[in-house]
């Protein structure tokens, strides 16, 4: 069966919420997104999270988090797989500002009664569409 409007409804804004936590990056408070990002994820994910080390890139500074398309890929009463195309804004060590995509998967679970992401990562080809 597959879950309801309201139950896919909820699952958007639960994903949208997280995104808006854990996508924003500042290279001076790289790990800011772990406990902003907690109330949303399990505690598993909290726990694989907090082991990674996040970086910019050589140019990279910020990422700032604009809008999220999200649609669904495998949906099921007690998981579901999103697809997430994420708008963000890069801003290099000169201050340039440039507007590109990121595209994730989000495995999201029901834990007792509340939906939390249990895993996110760059989709591949293989959830590409």
């Amino acid at each position: 069966t597959q879950p309801s409007d309201q139950t896919q409804t909820i699952v958007q804004k639960r994903i949208t919420a997280f995104l808006e936590s854990y996508v924003p990056f500042d290279v001076k408070n790289a790990n800011s997104f772990l406990a902003k990002s907690k109330p949303f994820i399990t505690d598993n994910l909290y726990k694989e999270l907090q082991k990674e080390i996040r970086r910019g890139t050589l140019t990279i500074t910020k990422t700032k988090y604009i809008n999220v398309d999200l649609y669904p890929e495998d949906l099921h009463k007690a998981y579901q797989y999103w697809s997430a195309d994420i708008e963000v804004e890069h801003v290099d060590n000169k201050g340039n500002r440039e507007t590109s995509y990121l595209p994730y998967i989000i495995k999201i679970v029901s834990v007792n009664g509340e939906w939390k992401v249990d895993d996110i990562g760059v989709r591949t080809r293989a959830w590409n569409k």
